[in-house]
């Protein structure tokens, strides 16, 4: 899989005072099928190395030429080399109690408008994907703050503890239905 490999400096807390400091957030952007207009698909990162992910995720490959899609693929924070406090990480407990699912999804609702304005994609629909854990946060959160979704148009969790009694087919064909209609029926009116 061919990606470039960037940084991002994230807040380290998102949504209180005590601490003020930053960190590099690493991230990872395949263009190959990017064409200007095409959607951004954001994959939310899981609890490793997001290069692992991002070479182990072939859908969102797989469907990318189809969309002319960005892949973008962002570590999740205290994994990989996302360290907020480098080496001492995870020293004690002040330096883990910014190890949350929600100062994640707030680093990932900042590196989105960044993207965008890097690949001058203001237009461009943000669809974001997710396995596991990465998956389950998402859906949850955005089912718990939908001011999340002016971040994310369209999400899709490939998690199997939140789809474990459908089966592939009948996911595969849920993913196709919700990327069809988000893309292209709304041409289809444009057009007009």
């Amino acid at each position: 899989y061919d990606y470039t490999t960037f940084y991002f400096e994230q807040q380290i807390d998102h949504f209180g005072f005590a601490e003020n400091g930053v960190y590099q957030q690493r991230y990872l952007v395949a263009d190959k099928y990017w064409k200007q207009g095409g959607p951004i698909f954001f994959y939310t990162g899981n609890e490793g190395d997001i290069t692992l992910f991002a070479e182990n995720t072939g859908f969102m490959w797989d469907i990318a030429p189809e969309f002319n899609a960005l892949l973008v693929f962002g570590e999740h924070r205290y994994y990989g080399e996302s360290l907020p406090f480098g080496s001492e990480s995870f020293k004690d407990e002040a330096h883990r109690n910014y190890f949350t699912a929600e100062q994640a999804l707030a680093d990932y609702a900042g590196l989105i408008p960044h993207i965008k304005a890097q690949w001058n994609a203001s237009d461009s629909h943000v669809v974001a994907f997710g396995g596991s854990y990465g998956g389950s946060s998402l859906s949850l959160s955005l089912s718990l703050s939908p001011s999340l979704l002016f971040s994310f148009y369209r999400h899709l969790s490939l998690s199997t503890s939140l789809y474990c009694s459908l089966s592939f087919f009948l996911f595969l064909a849920l993913v196709w239905s919700v990327l069809y209609l988000s893309f292209y029926i709304p041409r289809m009116f444009l057009a007009c």
